[in-house]
């Protein structure tokens, strides 16, 4: 485990710190460049707008999805009855989470 979990983590790690191209990528001649790389990205402006976009986007999701899940979840726990036969018919959602009708 600790092989596919801690090799990738530290080799990136390791990367991160060097002077890495798409030419010197394979091979073992690269520079250390110490956090030159980390200054070079969050000097960027482009860096901190996607950043910042990224945040937005997440956060406004975020609002989107629970707002109109929970409208669902109070839709659905109404019960509802048809008018045709008088039966009651309950939407309820299961263990792994997806609904199904049932008829009382």
């Amino acid at each position: 485990m600790l092989i596919f979990i801690g090799y990738p983590i530290v080799y990136n790690w390791i990367i991160s710190l060097q002077d890495v191209t798409a030419t010197t990528l394979a091979s073992a001649a690269r520079d250390f460049v110490g956090l030159d790389n980390f200054k070079a990205i969050f000097s960027d402006v482009t860096f901190r707008k996607s950043v910042l976009h990224t945040f937005v986007y997440t956060i406004g999701c975020l609002v989107i999805q629970f707002s109109l899940g929970f409208l669902l979840a109070m839709f659905f726990k109404k019960i509802h009855i048809s008018k045709t036969n008088k039966r009651v018919y309950r939407y309820q959602l299961d263990a792994s989470g997806y609904g199904y009708c049932t008829c009382v």
